[in-house]
């Protein structure tokens, strides 16, 4: 049995490690990027599509909202995405940073919020 992928999207090096480490815990198989353009690389590097992106809403070479439009492109919608960020949920929407019926979870989270949000993401799809 396979482990079901992730890959985290954020240019915190430190909160990318942290995520990389508590999902490979958790027993997920973890890929991680800086930022949108390594995110792409990663993503052509899969040999199926990943289970789930988790990413930043706003990093210094792109927007996550734009990353996340192109995953579900790519992938016909079966790919689910996972926002993080400082901004809650009314001024991340508000600023068209994400969409409304989009999976946010704010930070600071902690490990447990984090593996309910992927869990939860994961039962969807």
């Amino acid at each position: 049995m396979t482990h079901p992928s992730i890959l985290v999207v954020d240019d915190e090096p430190d909160l990318r490690t942290l995520m990389d480490r508590i999902l490979k815990r958790r027993g997920y198989d973890v890929r991680t990027a800086a930022g949108v353009e390594e995110a792409r690389a990663a993503l052509d590097a899969y040999a199926e599509p990943p289970d789930l992106v988790i990413t930043d809403i706003s990093m210094p070479d792109g927007r996550g909202l734009d990353l996340a439009e192109e995953v579900h492109k790519r992938y016909a919608g079966e790919v689910d995405v996972i926002f993080v960020s400082g901004y809650n949920r009314d001024r991340a929407v508000a600023e068209g940073l994400i969409h409304a019926d989009s999976n946010l979870l704010e930070k600071p989270f902690n490990p447990s919020q984090l593996a309910e949000t992927v869990e939860a993401a994961l039962r969807v799809h």
